[in-house]
């Protein structure tokens, strides 16, 4: 028996979260409504519990690492009985996801070959990927202005870029 932990819908118009921390690792025993992951929106800081019911689970698999950003429904974890092996084929239904998302946004075809993937992974079209850490609101300005994460993130006055840091850049690149 397994259970897929799903990134939660907190507010109408919210469309991803950022794995802040995992509060439970992978093999550790999960207690009913106990916090397994904080995630992070443009609003709040949200920790995901363990459904209720009578069995401890074990967490099974962490299906995303900290600071990925997945979108609404993505599923966060594999929760089942210890001793479980068989587990779900998260990895499709995440992909499935995101795409319907980046596709639904108005994104192109060519512009989802250069957009972050779970990991934070920016491709540059004119060299290696390189990672970015942004937050969800920084992301969906810097989409919707055209301008790649990796620029903003020369600028940036932190690790993660802001949305503060999508607007000083476009305020300084016009």
């Amino acid at each position: 028996m397994t259970m897929l932990l799903r990134v939660p819908r907190l507010y109408p118009e919210m469309e991803e979260a950022t794995i802040g921390q995992w509060l439970i690792r992978e093999g550790e025993p999960v207690a009913p409504r106990a916090p397994v992951v904080e995630i992070i929106t443009d609003k709040v800081s949200y920790e995901v519990e363990a459904p209720e019911g009578e069995e401890e689970l074990v967490l099974l698999s962490a299906c995303a690492p900290e600071k990925s950003v997945l979108p609404v429904e993505s599923v966060l974890a594999i929760l089942g009985l210890a001793g479980t092996t068989a587990l779900p084929d998260w990895r499709a239904e995440n992909e499935r996801l995101a795409s319907e998302r980046q596709l639904a946004d108005g994104t192109s075809e060519k512009a989802l070959s250069r957009e972050t993937d779970a990991a934070g992974l920016t491709a540059s079209p004119t060299g290696p990927a390189v990672i970015v850490r942004a937050t969800p609101a920084a992301r969906r300005a810097a989409r919707a202005a055209g301008v790649e994460l990796a620029e903003i993130a020369k600028i940036a006055s932190s690790a993660t870029v802001t949305e503060a840091d999508v607007e000083r850049y476009l305020r300084e690149n016009g």
